[in-house]
């Protein structure tokens, strides 16, 4: 008589893949998205305290320590392993300017998709802020963003994170490409936006007009005489 050992199946989240220096494929993104309403998962908090001894909860009592926020995800690493993660940790779309319930595809979305279609495996995301409107983006307008919502993607630009001495509480934007030792990839999607020339104004149509509405006498073609011998 057989006796079945197990009745159910049981199904646990794995961990978070271990870095591994000698890889030449795996990207930083850092860039703009809005982060979906959902607590920060437990194996990120345990992969950024566990892995790397990110004390991510003291770093905001740190003097010089750079803006940061679990939940929010804000300026902290997060391993991307498809797509589908991506999507299930921040926003895919935001809104057209002149264009009101018109949503299009954030640039750090399309990037981070386009990087998986490509046949990329592995990516780390690095949220700065919420993007702009489409249409509205600028670099004036990005850096005039202040406060605890807005950290430099590019630090040292505007003289506000200058640090690059290895303190990760420091570590802004890009900056954390020194503490993940895998990535050989940066990608900074939202740059092209910010600093890309203003569109030219469209050209004034000219104005054709309504033609003069005129009546001439039809030209009638003389008679042909003809003459009989």
């Amino acid at each position: 008589m057989l006796t079945p050992l197990h009745t159910r199946l049981d199904f646990a989240q794995a961990d978070l893949r271990d870095a591994q220096p000698l890889r030449a494929d795996v990207a930083l993104f850092v860039g703009l998205a809005e982060r979906t309403l959902q607590p920060a998962p437990a194996t990120l908090r345990a992969w950024w305290r566990e892995t790397h001894q990110w004390r991510i909860e003291t770093s905001l009592r740190a003097p010089n320590a750079a803006p940061h926020d679990v939940d929010a995800l804000l300026n902290l690493p997060v391993p991307i392993e498809n797509f589908d993660d991506f999507a299930a940790l921040f926003e895919t779309r935001r809104p057209v300017a002149s264009a009101p319930g018109l949503l299009v595809p954030t640039s750090l979305a399309a990037a981070v998709r386009a990087f998986f279609d490509c046949g990329g495996t592995r990516c780390y995301v690095v949220r700065c802020d919420d993007p702009l409107e489409f249409g509205v983006a600028s670099a004036q307008a990005l850096l005039a963003r202040h406060g605890l919502g807005h950290v430099s993607a590019l630090p040292g630009y505007d003289q506000r994170v200058t640090t690059t001495d290895g303190a990760w509480e420091s570590w802004a934007g890009l900056q954390w490409a020194y503490g993940l030792d895998d990535v050989s990839i940066a990608c900074l999607p939202d740059l092209v936006e910010a600093w890309a020339a203003p569109a030219p104004p469209a050209p004034i149509p000219e104005e054709v007009g309504v033609p003069e509405e005129r009546f001439v006498t039809c030209a009638i073609a003389p008679p042909v005489r003809r003459r009989v011998r």
